[in-house]
């Protein structure tokens, strides 16, 4: 459990004169603090449990930033929805890093773009025969 908090200052003469301006001066600063807290909070508890179970990546163990997208391939475990789609996990950046990631998948060698994606078709052929053994698991009444 994390503590979040926020400060709402509203100025007296504006309550004096009966400002309704200030509902959206005054609360939409507050929103934001929250938000941003939040966030902060829900990523540096997400990090945390990564680092503890050890599916992190490190550029500079993996040689070169190309190399460590395909290391983190390599880590991922994908997931089949109750639909029979394989979910593939979503990457959560921010602005700097998502130009970054851009910028280096764009000048990826050819033949390490194609060993992340025989990686992730190898994790999507693995998803798939996982759920197929879980459902067989289940007794299915003939119909």
């Amino acid at each position: 459990m994390h503590s979040m908090s926020a400060k709402w200052t509203i100025p007296f003469s504006g309550i004096v004169e009966n400002d309704l301006k200030l509902i959206g001066q005054t609360i939409l600063p507050i929103n934001e603090e929250m938000e941003r807290q939040f966030a902060q909070n829900m990523y540096g508890v997400i990090g945390a449990a990564a680092e503890r179970v050890g599916n992190v990546v490190d550029t500079k163990e993996a040689g070169s930033f190309a190399l460590s997208i395909l290391e983190m391939f390599q880590k991922l475990e994908l997931g089949v929805d109750r639909d029979g789609n394989v979910s593939i996990p979503q990457m959560h950046v921010g602005p700097e890093m998502h130009e970054r990631i851009v910028s280096e998948v764009r000048d990826m060698p050819p033949e390490l773009l194609a060993e992340i994606e025989r990686v992730k078709e190898e994790k999507i052929r693995r998803a798939l025969n996982r759920e197929e053994e879980r459902k067989a698991k289940f007794k299915r009444a003939d119909v």
